[in-house]
């Protein structure tokens, strides 16, 4: 593993806090099973190598090449604590810390841009696609270009060493963390105290990146606990009230669902999908009939291994919603679908639905509304600038704000004076909006319409 720390910054050894006279400016340090050497190679440029000398970043001891050693994220992590930990306090401590043989503090002297260069440095996660670096989206400081295979060159860049030091620790730290054979890492409680501190030393990070950061590194509700009031707070700052939640946006809208409709009367799930619903309606208990509907026929097989897993009977798979009786009493469920057809399409399978002997009807589609979230404050090019001003994902035909949502489900209801209609949101909250937006129908019976 090699890594560059370039600066015009005279003061750059003093900042790294590495003296150029002692032993000609090299400094080496046991890491893992390896060493790891720094040195001043110029007043501008310092360069730092990671040998190995027995697999220290591999799950798999057997494999004769160890490559991992070249090109592992959790190297960049380990290296940036032993070397330059002073670079990871918070940025008060660190800005106010003082450089006792030049009379100044860090503050004063780090005020000059970095650039920090890995050459080799593996991603394997769809985290990158499309000649695109997820985090690319939301720091234009970043640059990721392919090399082969899993192999690339990561470049990332600040207006200060500090700031440069903190987001390559960033996108070594996310990129661990989802890389698909990533080493084994235990995320305990000092960890995450570690990357709050990253997170909130860099400036104007967006609202998805510290969704990304709940979602992949926390662990329980003791840590959710430690980043979600300050995580807020920094938030705040920008103009932002947020309340996050510990669970995903599939996640709040599966609970929301299930909570709603319950487990007395049979379910019809159109578009489910991978069964999600129903898993978790099992585990609530679910003893009725759970009809799942959708074009893939090769859900079926799916459906009876979970069946088989869970040792039930109660779960039938149809292609053709008119293969399902509709006089038996149910609840309908109509997750995250609408937006793949057409709003004449989605119309008419609505309406369908209505057809049913439902007691409730929860429909659920993205809030447009949120979407300007999901993006940050840098779009690098035009491409992404369309990319930010799109739909969520590349086969939705449409993504519906409140209101247009409120006007579409008024047409569809037409004509249904026995369907009253409730609207709610789920999903972390920036500015009381939320991610996704449900409607609930109910059908009114002739006591409840009186």
């Amino acid at each position: 593993m090699i890594i560059n720390i370039l600066s015009e910054n005279n003061y750059l050894a003093d900042i790294l806090h590495k003296n150029p006279d002692t032993d000609q400016g090299l400094y080496a340090k046991t890491l893992k099973e390896g060493i790891v050497i720094g040195n001043v190679a110029s007043k501008t440029k310092y360069e730092v190598l990671f040998h190995d000398q027995h697999k220290s970043y591999t799950n798999d001891p057997s494999n004769q090449l160890d490559y991992q050693s070249l090109c592992n994220p959790l190297i960049i992590l380990n290296i940036c604590t032993e070397l330059f930990g002073h670079l990871l306090k918070d940025k008060e401590s660190y800005s106010n810390q003082a450089v006792s043989w030049l009379n100044k503090t860090r503050g004063e002297i780090d005020v000059i841009s970095c650039q920090i260069e890995v050459p080799v440095f593996y991603i394997n996660s769809n985290w990158y696609r499309n000649g695109s670096f997820l985090l690319e989206k939301y720091f234009s400081e970043i640059c990721v270009e392919h090399n082969v295979g899993a192999n690339y060159t990561l470049t990332v860049s600040g207006n200060c060493v500090f700031e440069a030091i903190n987001l390559l620790n960033l996108v070594a730290i996310f990129t661990h963390l989802t890389n698909e054979d990533r080493y084994d890492t235990f995320i305990d409680n000092s960890m995450i105290e570690k990357y709050i501190r990253v997170l909130t030393n860099l400036n104007e990070v967006p609202y998805f990146v510290f969704y990304l950061f709940i979602k992949r590194a926390v662990k329980n509700q003791t840590q959710f606990q430690m980043v979600k009031p300050i995580f807020e707070q920094y938030l705040a700052a920008q103009g932002l009230t947020a309340s996050f939640t510990n669970e995903d946006t599939q996640r709040s809208r599966i609970r929301f669902i299930t909570e709603s409709i319950g487990i007395e009367l049979p379910v019809l799930d159109i578009g489910c999908g991978e069964f999600s619903y129903y898993k978790r309606l099992m585990n609530m208990g679910l003893k009725a009939m759970y009809y799942g509907v959708d074009k893939e026929q090769r859900l079926e097989r799916l459906g009876q291994s979970i069946m088989h897993r869970l040792e039930s009977e109660n779960l039938c798979f149809s292609t053709d919603l008119n293969h399902v009786d509709k006089s038996a009493k149910l609840n309908i469920i109509i997750s995250e679908v609408i937006e793949h057809n057409s709003i004449e399409d989605a119309v008419m399978l609505i309406r369908s639905a209505l057809n049913f002997n439902f007691d409730k009807l929860i429909i659920s589609t993205p809030n447009a509304d949120f979407n300007k979230y999901y993006y940050g404050r840098n779009v690098k090019n035009d491409l992404n600038q369309r990319e930010a001003a799109a739909f969520r994902h590349i086969d939705h035909q449409f993504e519906f704000t409140q209101v247009e949502f409120q006007d579409f489900m008024t047409l569809v209801l037409q004509g249904r004076s026995d369907c009253q209609v409730v609207f709610d949101q789920v999903g972390d909250q920036i500015n009381g909006v939320q991610p996704t937006q449900l409607a609930t129908i109910k059908k009114m019976t002739n006591e409840s319409s009186r």
